[in-house]
């Protein structure tokens, strides 16, 4: 059904939309039909709205976003995943870019309220360039602003290209400073297996070291730090994808240890575009 993250809930329903969003689609039909095509109040709400955008759209509830109007497009579309690019239909092994990422994470900030996603930045993130910060507040990063938030856990994607570098690469870094979970500590995946680089260490060695000022330390010494040593990526256009799996593997409190085992190939994390991603 192509529901997103926070509204996988209401599949039970049949459905990816709340009943108020549900609503709004009906609202909207009644208007442009000038009469109340969709009963109000009626119990089969979702079957009048599907019967009534048969003929464009069979049973695909997401094909109903295309039939609404920029308006209400606009409020509903967060009820499923983010829209496949158009050039994946020519060429399914497309690079991700940057807001392919973006628009899948962001979406489980809305289903994990102790999540963050701190974005999509070049290796250079932690540098200052004509007085800006590349990785927008990364270069001040203090784990106290996100203990203060309640957001305890946080991911980001990174290219190992600099800024005004056209990219090369992706991998990630998730860190969760919950001491309770499993996964309690900072942890780098690169789908091909090599070390992070002196700017993502550094990064690291931060947040290690201000667990140690913030935590006691015997809670501190349980505090993980990793890379993945396990290589699964052996041909050229997958990176995004495992940055994408393993962020998503890591917010279900997986070990990590335990992600690195588990993760497929190429070939199969190919196939994940069509869970992370609707159809346009």
């Amino acid at each position: 059904m192509y529901c997103s993250p926070s509204h996988a809930k209401y599949v039970k329903k049949g459905t990816c939309y709340s009943d108020n969003e549900l609503k709004t689609i009906a609202d909207e039909i009644n208007m442009i039909e000038k009469h109340n095509v969709i009963p109000k109040r009626s119990k089969k709400t979702r079957e009048n709205i599907q019967k009534y955008f048969a003929k464009q759209c069979s049973d695909k509830e997401y094909c109903w976003l295309n039939q609404l109007s920029y308006t209400t497009r606009q409020k509903l579309e967060s009820a499923f995943r983010p829209r496949k690019p158009s050039s994946w239909y020519k060429n399914r092994k497309t690079w991700l870019n940057t807001d392919d990422i973006n628009f899948v994470m962001i979406q489980y900030q809305h289903l994990y309220k102790d999540y963050q996603f701190l974005g999509v930045h070049p290796i250079d993130f932690a540098k200052r360039y004509n007085g800006y910060c590349i990785g927008n507040n990364l270069c001040d990063f203090n784990i106290t602003s996100q203990l203060a938030s309640k957001k305890y856990r946080f991911g980001l994607v990174l290219n190992l290209d600099k800024h005004d570098e056209p990219g090369s690469h992706w991998v990630a870094l998730y860190c969760n400073l919950n001491p309770r979970k499993k996964n309690f500590g900072v942890y780098y995946y690169d789908s091909v297996a090599m070390e992070p680089g002196v700017e993502v260490k550094s990064f690291m060695d931060k947040i290690c070291a201000q667990v140690k000022q913030v935590y006691h330390p015997k809670v501190a010494s349980r505090f993980s730090r990793k890379y993945n040593t396990i290589q699964r990526q052996f041909k050229n256009t997958e990176c995004g994808m495992f940055c994408l799996v393993f962020q998503t593997q890591c917010m279900k409190n997986i070990d990590f240890d335990e992600i690195c085992q588990r993760m497929k190939y190429d070939d199969d994390v190919n196939k994940i575009r069509d869970v992370l991603f609707s159809p346009r």
